[in-house]
């Protein structure tokens, strides 16, 4: 009877183990290709459980959430696969930014649409500043979205990320300064409205505009004359 020479033993199971999990890695890559998420994500933690420092399988991981809406998810392994090795950053960068450009863009279509809802823009925004909470253009019009539905706080809060992923742009900070002046908090708004000084003029494109009914044109006009005197120094 023949017996395996005893040194050989750990490279045998090595390559049973490497065998075994590219197998399942496969089958995750060929349900992937058919469009059967739910089975490809089984395998794939299959594999990555026997092979955690492959950074291709969570990737392939974070691909498949961002097939299915869940951003977070996504995010969470790509950032494993990035600290594992930066193989597949530009597969991360290019899905990334088709997921960032498809919910956006769908923002976009509805508040052009000719009725336009603000609260599911609100959700196709949000869901772009997660995939990408660096891009200024995401925060802005989540920002605008609210500011329309009159959440003001909201609506601040957005700009804020805005100012912060784009500080050297000045419509980032009269975005965030006319929020903070609808929600009368003028010495904020004072400091964000002055911010752009040393930078440049800003494009005044979403102050305060005016609502269906007076209640929307009363405030209108009295954010406006608010701004001018905030501009000019008087934030009594």
């Amino acid at each position: 009877m023949n017996r395996p020479i005893p040194g050989r033993i750990p490279v045998m199971l090595a390559l049973m183990c490497s065998i075994g999990c590219q197998g399942e890695l496969t089958k995750g890559k060929l349900y992937m290709r058919d469009g059967q998420d739910e089975e490809a994500l089984d395998y794939l933690e299959q594999a990555r459980t026997k092979r955690p420092d492959d950074p291709e399988v969570p990737f392939l991981i974070g691909t498949i959430h961002a097939r299915r809406g869940d951003y977070l998810q996504m995010n969470q392994a790509f950032e494993r696969s990035l600290a594992l090795g930066d193989d597949h950053s530009l597969g991360v960068d290019r899905v990334k930014t088709d997921y960032f450009t498809n919910e956006y863009n769908r923002g976009v279509t509805i508040l052009q649409g000719a009725t336009a809802d603000y609260a599911v823009a609100i959700g196709a925004f949000t869901a772009a500043t997660i995939i990408d909470p660096e891009q200024a253009a995401g925060w802005r019009n989540l920002g605008y979205a609210y500011f329309k539905l009159d959440s003001l706080s909201a609506a601040a809060t957005a700009y804020e990320a805005a100012a912060r992923a784009d500080a050297g742009n000045p419509t980032s900070w009269f975005d965030l300064g006319t929020a903070q002046l609808a929600n009368q908090d003028y010495a904020k708004a004072a400091t964000s409205l002055r911010a752009p000084a040393g930078i440049g003029p800003a494009t005044p494109r979403r102050v305060a505009q005016p609502r269906p009914g007076t209640r929307g044109k009363r405030r209108s006009a009295s954010c406006h004359r608010r701004l001018w005197s905030i501009v000019e120094g008087d934030t009594g």
